[in-house]
């Protein structure tokens, strides 16, 4: 009887011992020797082949009770415990590191043109046009009973041009300083003006008076006769 428990026992060893040279070429450690191994996986696979209720026990369970799968994680955990790491356990492949590609920034809108300024509105266009020769006295602007016939020819002209904008430019010759002959050649103007309301009905609005004094002379300043025909007022009939 005694000589069959140690056959069982010597078979029991080999085994394990045949089990932990096979395991050996999987498992690694720092600093270990064969003969370390040996023992720590014969140690492992006792405990594998003898775990019941929890407790690690020196005896065979009955067969059946543990199979071979769990027989393997109890062992591969006994030697992970001592220091032992498993040569071909996979282990997870890292991600692949993410490479930032530096970009240069984005360049920057142009910036936005200023806005323009708006363009002066054109000047109205002359459609007619006729000069009043009124016989100012000189250094005068008061109209008198000579001047209704030429008046009159200007009270026919507005009226071929209904509600039309008007223009009225006075001058004068060349007598007397430039501030007061700008001054005089408005107050002529302004003279007409108040007879064109009066006698040809048009609004005081649509009548625009510019002085020009002295400027742009049709006659001879030097002779009277020059002189009489510079003092003038022209009628200008402008589009809208």
């Amino acid at each position: 009887m005694k000589s069959g428990k140690r056959f069982l026992i010597t078979c029991l060893i080999l085994l394990l011992f045949c089990s932990s040279c096979a395991y050996n070429q999987n498992w690694t450690k720092n600093n270990y020797s064969q003969e370390q191994f040996n023992n720590d996986s014969i140690e492992c696979h006792k405990k594998a082949n003898s775990m019941t209720s929890g407790e690690w026990v020196w005896i065979i369970p009955p067969i059946g009770a543990i199979n071979e799968n769990d027989k393997h994680i109890y062992y591969n955990r006994c030697l992970q415990g001592r220091g032992y790491t498993l040569l071909n356990e996979s282990k997870p492949t890292p991600p692949p590191a993410k490479v930032v590609l530096e970009t240069e920034p984005a360049p920057s809108p142009p910036p936005k043109p200023a806005p323009s300024a708006p363009a002066p509105p054109s000047p109205p266009k002359v459609i007619d046009k006729m000069t009043l020769h009124v016989l100012f006295h000189s250094g005068k602007s008061i109209l008198t009973e000579a001047d209704v016939k030429e008046l009159q020819k200007a009270v026919a002209f507005v009226k071929k041009y209904p509600g039309a904008n008007i223009r009225l430019d006075g001058y004068t010759d060349s007598s007397g300083t430039d501030a007061y002959n700008i001054s005089l050649s408005e107050r002529r103007a302004v003279a007409v003006k108040d007879y064109l309301i009066k006698e040809a009905g048009v609004s005081s609005p649509k009548i625009r008076v510019v002085g020009h004094g002295k400027a742009d002379p049709v006659a001879d300043n030097k002779t009277a006769e020059g002189r009489a025909k510079n003092r003038r007022v022209e009628i200008s009939i402008l589009s809208d």
